[in-house]
């Protein structure tokens, strides 16, 4: 177990590199977002996405459950403080579309992250690989299954563990909303639970985080080797390392507030950040001093 560093020296590192290479670091980033715009764009014309509707509760009688429907069954919240009925249809076939749409969404998007981690990781060295270089993990089959398997395996785990924390706030507000006991009163405690219950999920699910990282310094490394090095990496660190994924929330909150626009810098902030810290845990601390022929290649 090593000390932790510090979150503000990490951070001022980060940005140190990320001005010292603005360019790579950008252009990286613009790649990534500009996928995941398109990304998006998919998933909202080809039924990506879960809808749900808000309907009048005084015009439909539909107690709070699972009502069958057509091809599956419908989840029903009724509201009757606020007059409102939150409906949500769970056919197969719009179940099945959200299912193939996401898994064609990172089956595309995915080797291009990995080569923008690539890139961050080689700027840390001050040796910043050709742009050239960032579509590498689509032209070996191998590193795109690799890549792919591995976020796989994450986003499936981020949300399962986030269904699992926020399920006793949502019981206890379900329950609220059909019995009518000081729903209103109450709803406070229902959110607190929630919001424990997703920061307790986000500190589980950050002990797989860097097993990104761990595959882009080591694409011959197998999934299995980088989950397991992950876990290792945070031993006895896993609090200190959730604190600091913790401390970018805000920097999140703003990229959402701007639709992702501000992403151009908080992605490649994060990353580099990351990078940083993880390789503090693994005893490989990153100097600030630039390379001796980092001004040579700054030029080129």
């Amino acid at each position: 177990m090593r000390n932790p560093p510090s979150r503000v020296y990490v951070k001022h590192l980060a940005k140190v590199f990320l001005h010292r290479w603005r360019r790579q670091c950008i252009l990286a980033a613009v790649a990534v977002v500009a996928i995941q715009m398109a990304a998006l764009l998919f998933e909202l014309n080809f039924g990506g996405m879960l809808e749900y509707y808000l309907l009048d509760a005084a015009t439909y009688p539909d107690k709070t459950g699972l009502l069958l429907a057509q091809g599956g069954v419908t989840a029903v919240l009724r509201l009757e403080e606020m007059g409102l009925i939150v409906a949500m249809p769970l056919t197969l076939k719009i179940v099945g579309s959200v299912i193939l749409v996401q898994t064609a969404v990172l089956t595309l998007s995915t080797p291009l992250l990995f080569g923008a981690l690539e890139q961050f990781s080689a700027v840390l060295k001050d040796h910043p690989q050709p742009m050239s270089a960032l579509p590498r993990w689509y032209r070996d089959a191998r590193l795109t299954l690799k890549a792919v398997g591995l976020n796989l395996i994450l986003e499936s785990a981020h949300v399962v563990l986030f269904l699992l924390g926020a399920v006793p706030g949502l019981t206890l507000f379900v329950w609220f909303s059909v019995t009518g006991q000081a729903a209103a009163s109450l709803l406070p405690t229902c959110v607190i639970l929630i919001l424990l219950g997703l920061a307790g999920a986000y500190f589980l699910y950050t002990a797989l985080i860097p097993s990104r990282y761990l595959l882009a310094v080591e694409p011959s490394a197998s999934i299995g080797q980088v989950l397991s090095g992950s876990f290792r990496l945070l031993r006895g660190n896993r609090r200190w390392y959730f604190a600091f994924c913790l401390s970018f929330l805000l920097w999140n909150i703003f990229v959402n507030a701007t639709y992702g626009a501000l992403n151009l810098f908080v992605f490649p902030y994060f990353h580099l950040a990351n990078f940083i810290y993880l390789r503090a845990l693994a005893g490989d601390p990153v100097s600030e001093a630039p390379a001796l022929d980092c001004d040579i290649e700054q030029q080129n």
